[in-house]
């Protein structure tokens, strides 16, 4: 027989009860605790449980005796992955469970998913005292678009630069970019130009230029060499031991390597739009506007700019409005459209409207970094086969790896060390996505991530 307290009890479960209900009231909530509500723990049933590439479909009814009329949750959780949802769509199986249930305690949805085999379960949220109960499980394989996946990886951001130039580029190529794999900076405004352009870009410290980064150098025999930044990001030697790498064009008697740069971050950018875009070369007609204080939406933007045919312009996110000097290298490389990367505390909404003054300018953004980076690339890439993802912790990866991406019209995702982001798992269903690349070791991009556990 259920047991039932008194009134005493009731009213005061974890408050202070008179000393005539302590008894009472204390062997309601152990007995609940330990046992389940006295009136039954949830109820339920799972119905069907389907799986499709890195998805499962699932339906069932779950509901509470102890709050008949109202909706409760339902966990679903397979390997690495769980998700709640609602169970309170129409549903007959759920009237007549018992007194008082109707038909809105239904539940009905598509879930993303690790692929392989697993276990999905399924758990009814109890309400109030009492305990979570499994409406059930079973065991399943879920398949995946994504039939080829890689990695490239080194012992560090510069090696890791130089294995992504040997899996991509062979010798004799026309031009190799060299930037600073100390700041992030300058690197970010010439990754679409390294996109677009079909080339290398390889990362060094300032003061010197590691023997791996001259040996393949010497291997990609390039006709030219663009450092990005001035002397404080490459150095006058490190730029001494460039400018010896052999099979470089020589042009008036020296060596084929020049340098771009600006007095600030700003106006490298603009200086490094203008070496493509400036008349008479070809308009950009579209142009990619982000902050330079940080690295996340500049190097979402990377690929896609890159993709494009379009420059990156770095923007400075404590003004107001656009500096005269990006106003005026804009209309001097012709664009007509802006794609504005970041919400409205990145660039307020005063900046965004200024540059909207200049050409028509659309916002992309998403409540975290990862999901601007899906949103970015959604917008630019229709229906890639391939897909780069980058550690959105750190900048390195990303730079080197935007640049092969663009190139080869494939977006580049951010993610978290240890699994996939929602967004960006959601576009690569989308997408259809055949081949994967993952850029970074597994400190930076864990199993989970190859694995495709969203997150």
């Amino acid at each position: 027989t259920p047991y039932t307290p008194n009134d005493a009890a009731l009213a005061n479960i974890n408050g202070t009860a008179p000393c005539g209900a302590y008894g009472n009231r204390n062997f309601w909530v152990y007995y609940s605790k330990w046992f389940g509500g006295p009136t039954g723990n949830p109820q339920g049933s799972v119905q069907s449980i389907t799986v499709a590439n890195n998805t499962v479909t699932l339906s069932g009814w779950a509901v509470d005796p102890e709050a008949p009329s109202g909706a409760i949750s339902v966990r679903v959780r397979g390997a690495g992955w769980s998700e709640v949802i609602s169970a309170g769509a129409v549903n007959s199986a759920s009237q007549g469970a018992f007194a008082g249930a109707g038909t809105n305690h239904g539940f009905s949805a598509t879930l993303l998913a690790s692929t392989g085999g697993q276990q999905v379960c399924v758990d009814a949220l109890n309400q109030g005292l009492g305990t979570d109960v499994t409406l059930g499980c079973q065991n399943v394989t879920v398949p995946s678009a994504v039939t080829a996946t890689a990695r490239l990886s080194g012992a560090d951001r510069y090696s890791t630069a130089i294995e992504v130039s040997k899996a991509n580029f062979q010798p004799g190529v026309p031009v190799v970019y060299v930037a600073s794999g100390e700041t992030f900076p300058d690197a970010l405004s010439v990754v679409p130009i390294a996109a677009a352009k079909h080339a290398p870009l390889l990362l060094t410290i300032g003061s010197a230029v590691s023997d791996g980064v001259i040996a393949e150098l010497t291997r990609l025999r390039p006709h030219s060499i663009v450092m990005v930044g001035g002397t404080q990001a490459i150095s006058s030697a490190a730029a001494a031991s460039l400018a010896a790498v052999p099979g470089l064009d020589v042009v008036a008697g020296v060596p084929n390597i020049s340098r771009i740069e600006g007095v600030d971050r700003f106006q490298t950018s603009i200086a490094i739009g203008d070496s493509v875009f400036s008349p008479p070369a070809t308009k950009a007609t579209t142009a990619y506007i982000a902050i330079g204080s940080n690295f996340p939406d500049a190097i979402s933007a990377a690929a896609a700019a890159g993709y494009a045919n379009a420059p990156l312009l770095l923007v400075d996110d404590s003004q107001s409005s656009a500096s005269p000097e990006a106003a005026a290298a804009l209309t001097r490389w012709g664009v007509t459209t802006l794609v504005v990367v970041g919400g409205s505390s990145a660039i307020s909404d005063q900046l965004f409207a200024s540059f909207n003054a200049i050409a028509p300018a659309t916002r992309v953004s998403g409540p975290d970094r990862y999901s601007t980076s899906a949103a970015v690339n959604a917008l630019a890439f229709p229906a890639p086969t391939s897909v780069y993802i980058a550690t959105g912790d750190s900048f390195a990866d990303g730079l080197t790896g935007g640049a092969v991406a663009g190139a080869r019209g494939a977006p580049m995702l951010l993610a978290p060390s240890t699994c996939v982001p929602q967004g960006a798992m959601s576009q690569i269903v989308a997408w259809r996505t055949s081949s994967l690349t993952l850029l970074g070791g597994t400190s930076a991009l864990g199993v989970g991530v190859q694995s495709l556990i969203p997150c």
